[in-house]
């Protein structure tokens, strides 16, 4: 799996369905009242949809478990950098537990694209997983 960020995305449907279904979850899951607290706890740094660790994950459980087995290498790696694209860090949380629950099939080459993630959009919660 390897990639970097800023390298277009592949458009293999997919990749783009398992996007859409989770940005689709996500928008009907949104909870405005909670964005704004979690904004405010991470110091206005990142929007945010408004969704509880707990949540999320419920959330994506179910899309990884029906997406990730038909997804080769390469797709994954455009799921992940599309998802750290978007504007809301739930985004970037769901990448994480993606490349956190696919670590025993990662090359080292691997951490360039890690690197690069840690490196755009930094901060503690961002940090904190992959040491």
């Amino acid at each position: 799996m390897v990639g970097e960020l800023g390298t277009p995305a592949t458009n293999d449907s997919s990749s783009i369905d398992l996007l859409a279904q989770i940005k689709d979850a996500f928008a009907g899951a949104r909870d405005p009242n909670n964005a704004l607290a979690i904004r405010r706890y991470m110091r206005d740094r990142f929007d945010f949809v408004g969704l509880k660790r707990s949540r999320y994950r419920n959330i994506i459980r179910p899309l990884f478990a029906a997406h990730l087995r038909k997804l080769q290498p390469v797709e994954i790696t455009a799921v992940v950098k599309d998802l750290w694209a978007q504007l809301e860090r739930e985004f970037q949380y769901v990448a994480i537990d993606l490349l956190i629950g696919i670590s025993n099939y990662l090359q080292a080459a691997d951490l360039r694209l890690i690197d690069q993630l840690l490196r755009n959009k930094a901060w503690w919660d961002s940090v904190d997983p992959f040491s």
